[in-house]
C-alpha cells in the first residue's frame, strides 16, 4: 500500500509541475492506477476506490484522444459498481439488523447516487421488505409493484408477488 500511496505522490507531483506535458495524460492514469490497485486492499473505506474514479474521470475529461481512454473508461465503471456495492452492503446489514429505516434511507441513497447499477433490483426489493416490516404497507405496495414493473423477471418476482398478495 505504501509503495502504491509514493506513486501517487510523484504522479501529483510530475501533474502539477508540467501540466501541458505530451506525457500528462500517462501521469493522470497511473495516478489513478496507483488508487485503483489499492481498492482491494481495503474492504471497508471506499475512499480509494472514490479516488480512483476521480481520477480516471480527470484523465477522461482533460484527455477524449488518451491511449489510456479505453481503460479509463472500463475502470470508471468497475469503480462506480465497487461503490454501488459497497452501499448495498451497507443497506443488506441495516435490513439484517432489523434497522429499516436506515435500510430504506442506504438503500434510496444508492438509487439516487447510481442509478444504471443493475444491483438495484435487490435494493428495491429490500426497500420493499423494510417498508413491509416496518408496517408501512402503503410503500411496501408502492415498492413492489416497481419492482415487478422495472424488473419483470427479477429474481424476487414470486415473493414480490406473494407479499402483494398479501396486502
Amino acid at each position: 500500500e505504501k509503495e502504491f500511496e509514493e506513486a501517487k505522490f510523484y504522479f501529483q507531483k510530475f501533474i502539477e509541475l508540467y501540466p501541458a506535458h505530451p506525457q500528462a495524460d500517462r501521469a493522470y492514469y497511473f495516478k489513478a492506477m496507483s488508487d485503483y490497485k489499492m481498492v482491494d486492499l481495503v474492504s471497508r473505506d471506499q475512499t480509494p476506490t472514490q479516488e480512483a474514479l476521480e481520477g480516471f474521470k480527470q484523465l477522461i475529461n482533460r484527455f477524449p484522444e488518451s491511449q489510456f481512454l479505453k481503460d479509463a473508461k472500463k475502470k470508471q465503471k468497475k469503480c462506480e459498481l465497487k461503490l454501488a456495492e459497497s452501499v448495498l452492503k451497507i443497506g443488506k446489514f441495516y435490513y439484517r439488523t432489523g434497522a429499516y429505516q436506515s435500510a430504506i434511507n442506504r438503500l434510496k441513497g444508492l438509487m439516487a447516487e447510481h442509478p444504471q447499477q443493475k444491483i438495484l433490483e435487490e435494493a428495491i426489493f429490500l426497500i420493499a421488505e423494510s417498508y413491509y416490516h416496518e408496517q408501512n404497507f402503503n410503500k411496501a405496495l408502492v415498492s413492489y409493484k416497481k419492482l415487478l414493473k422495472k424488473y419483470p423477471k427479477s429474481q424476487f418476482k414470486l415473493q414480490a408477488i406473494k407479499r402483494l398478495r398479501g396486502l
